[in-house]
């Protein structure tokens, strides 16, 4: 089989690569990690089939009559787009709120600021940032109580994105996975790859490398999809955060870029299995070069899926030598790009003014929905103070931004 061939089965089996299981490393981690990776049941066995109670679709079907998409010009004619794919798109602006992990026990959704500004008739609905361990307590122990809050508060007509944070930025106790997951050895301390010291870590993150660590976290999107993605008020959900670019560090044995991505992309197809008309958005961030145009290729043959990044500045290009963004770029109309805009990285960014940032993000990077936040402790009012005047302008996205992908197959309207 020659790498092309590779490629493309690669979306349904994980199995061209010799990095699926870890490499060398020390011995008990090695010996932990190869137990890890031995494959059970697939998570997606008992996904639940899309439900009637969608609203009905918009008519504006791509590639065929029912639904289905052309395979890509270099698939040989095998698409792996199911017949009759159908997504639910909701393209236009969100707010970023953050679950009760971040805000000290207080349910965001409920602050009157909040409120007011998911009520502006120019903001379609939530973007939820939360931990892994709010949604899972322990093993296989479920509390989904935060959503169902937030679905419940949701004015008639606004929509609903769902962020979950496997990994921890500055070092919280635990991380921000169930306490099983460390004590399996599914975590690993990320370095911070600011600065040449090795003993710098940013934060504790899940071994995606390692087949049985990722396991654990298919498991919960498969949960969450028996529940959630026939719900029309649903619109995305994010896999990760897309953190490659680690290989080389002495902090992780086993880790290669080609490996972690393999790993991505199995997840976001059982992750896609379990939410068929959900959009499913991996991370897509850090990438060594070579990689993006890879994993883009298979998101695209997947289907209903998009690429989202946090911490969008105007000029900044994700991935080595920009490819992650490049590849957004390259992708728009197939793969939509959904990403996030946050204040503390859009005040030290070189156009911190909402409209520049705007302007690049329509025009650069062809952006189909975009989602504010206020920074990492959400205290502020920057979202009253900014970006609802902002959007009283009436800040519209170009038709091509918000056409139905090509990779969407029929996209069901609000």
């Amino acid at each position: 089989m020659d790498a092309r061939t590779c490629l493309l089965s690669m979306v349904f089996v994980v199995a061209c690569s010799s990095s699926s299981t870890p490499g060398s490393g020390p011995q008990d981690a090695a010996a932990r990690d190869s137990a890890l990776a031995q494959d059970g049941a697939s998570p997606q066995d008992s996904a639940a089939a899309p439900d009637g109670a969608l609203a009905q679709d918009s008519g504006s079907d791509v590639g065929s009559a029912d639904g289905a998409v052309s395979p890509p010009s270099d698939a040989g004619g095998d698409s792996s787009l199911p017949g009759g794919l159908r997504t639910k798109w909701y393209p236009g602006h969100y707010q970023t709120i953050k679950s009760k992990a971040y805000s000290g026990g207080v349910a965001n959704w409920t602050k009157p600021k909040f409120q007011t500004a998911i009520a502006h008739r120019n903001m379609k609905g939530y973007l939820l940032y939360i931990n892994w361990r709010e949604l899972e307590t322990a093993r296989e122990v479920y509390d989904f109580s935060q959503i169902e809050s937030i679905l419940g508060a949701l004015p008639a007509g606004k929509k609903f994105q769902i962020k979950i944070q496997d990994r921890s930025f500055h070092n919280e106790a635990g991380g921000n996975m169930p306490d099983y997951v460390t004590t399996e050895g599914c975590t690993f301390p990320m370095p911070n790859q600011k600065t040449p010291d090795p003993d710098d870590v940013k934060g504790l993150a899940l071994k995606w490398w390692v087949p049985g660590c990722l396991d654990h976290f298919i498991r919960l999107y498969v949960k969450l999809g028996e529940r959630y993605d026939s719900d029309a008020r649903v619109a995305a959900i994010t896999v990760g955060d897309g953190e490659s670019c680690l290989e080389g560090s002495p902090l992780i044995a086993g880790f290669t870029d080609e490996g972690y991505n393999n790993q991505m992309i199995r997840a976001v197809r059982e992750v896609k299995a379990a939410f068929p008309t959900t959009l499913v958005a991996p991370g897509f961030n850090c990438f060594a070069a070579g990689e993006a145009a890879r994993v883009a290729a298979a998101l695209e043959q997947i289907g209903g899926t998009a690429f989202m990044h946090p911490d969008t500045v105007p000029g900044v290009y994700f991935g080595k030598n920009g490819s992650a963004t490049l590849t957004e770029i390259e992708y728009h109309g197939r793969v939509p790009t959904i990403p996030q805009f946050q204040q503390t990285q859009i005040d030290d960014g070189p156009g911190s003014e909402e409209q520049q940032i705007w302007d690049w993000a329509i025009g650069t990077i062809k952006v189909s929905m975009a989602s504010w936040g206020d920074g990492a402790s959400y205290t502020t009012d920057y979202i009253g103070e900014r970006v609802l005047p902002f959007l009283d302008t009436n800040p519209t996205f170009p038709a091509g931004n918000v056409a139905c992908p090509s990779s969407a197959g029929t996209c069901i309207a609000p």
